[in-house]
C-alpha cells in the first residue's frame, strides 16, 4: 500500500498559509463545525487523567476545546505529518508535546490511555478511493495498537447525495465491520449532523 502523503501535506499547508492559525487552516468551515466533531470524539470516554495521542493535530486546536471544556489529560502528544502545521502549532502552543511524525513509519508501542484522530481520512487529496481506503484501516489498526484503552476517529459517509472529488466517503456499515475484527468492543456515532461518522474502539 502506498499513499501519496505529499499531496494531502501540500493542500493542508495552503489552508495554513492561508487562514493561519484558525479552523480554516486545517480545512474545516469553521469553529463551529470543528468543535462539534471534538464533542463527539471526546465522549469516548472521560479524557480527564488520561494520556492522550492526537493523530492528525495539526495546530493543536482539540487540546484547546479540551482545556475549554474543562478536561485535563494527564498528558497530550500531538503528532502530523505536516512540518508547516507543527511549527505554527508550537509557535502558538510552545508548552505542548507536539512533534512531526507518521505512526504508520514509526515502530515501537509507547501507549496511550486513548488515540483520537479528527480529519485525518476525510481528505484524500490525489490518491484514490482503493488505496486511501486501505490507508485508512492500516491507521485505524495502528492507532488501536497504540491504545492501551480506547481510540476514537471519525470519517465522511457515504451517506450522501452530492461529492467534492478531492475527499473520501467512507460507507459506516464496512469500517464498523472492519473495526469488529480488532475489538468486539466498538461503537458507530452516526448521529449528529454532519455528513460524516465516527466510531469509538475499546480495549
Amino acid at each position: 500500500m502506498g499513499v501519496d502523503s505529499a499531496s494531502v501535506i501540500d493542500y493542508f499547508e495552503k489552508c495554513l498559509a492561508l487562514h493561519g492559525d484558525d479552523a480554516r487552516g486545517v480545512d474545516y468551515n469553521g469553529q463551529q463545525s470543528q468543535y462539534l466533531r471534538f464533542e463527539v470524539l471526546s465522549q469516548v470516554a472521560d479524557l480527564t487523567g488520561a494520556s492522550v495521542l492526537d493523530v492528525g493535530c495539526g495546530l493543536g486546536h482539540f487540546h484547546d476545546f479540551l482545556v475549554l471544556r474543562g478536561i485535563q489529560p494527564r498528558h497530550y502528544r500531538g503528532v502530523d505529518i505536516s512540518p508547516a502545521m507543527i511549527a505554527a502549532a508550537k509557535q502558538a502552543r510552545p508548552n505542548l508535546d507536539l512533534e512531526v511524525e507518521d505512526i504508520l513509519t514509526t515502530r515501537g508501542r509507547q501507549c496511550y490511555d486513548y488515540v483520537i484522530c479528527c480529519g485525518v481520512f476525510h481528505l484524500k487529496a490525489k490518491n484514490n478511493d482503493n488505496d486511501w481506503g486501505e490507508f485508512c484501516k492500516a491507521m485505524i489498526a495502528r492507532m488501536y495498537e497504540l491504545a492501551s484503552q480506547g481510540v476514537a476517529f471519525n470519517m465522511m459517509t457515504d451517506y450522501v447525495d452530492y461529492r467534492v472529488e478531492r475527499l473520501y466517503y467512507a460507507n459506516p456499515l464496512e469500517i464498523f465491520d472492519y473495526c469488529r475484527k480488532l475489538t468486539r468492543r466498538l461503537q458507530l456515532r452516526h448521529d449528529y449532523p454532519l455528513y460524516e461518522f465516527s466510531i469509538y474502539m475499546y480495549r
